[in-house]
């Protein structure tokens, strides 16, 4: 009889994780397409999302300082 407690649940955990088996499964183009169009379009959603945060504030600072140039030149 097994006794279930953490440690008991830790270790079996940690063999089933090791151990290694084949999925032996097709991926037909269609599906491999189109999980590759997924893929590239979440980095592409996230690189745009790091732009528009990034843009107004360089944006505001390119800004003000044009505008400390022109009052310089006064």
């Amino acid at each position: 009889m097994l006794i279930v407690n953490k440690k008991n649940i830790l270790i079996l955990i940690l063999v089933f994780s090791t151990i290694s088996q084949s999925a032996n499964a097709y991926i037909g183009p269609a599906l491999a397409l189109g999980s590759v169009l997924v893929a590239i379009g979440i980095f592409v959603a996230l690189l745009l999302a790091i732009v528009a945060i990034l843009y107004y504030p360089v944006k505001k600072m390119v800004k003000n300082i044009k505008l400390k140039k022109l009052r310089k030149n006064k």
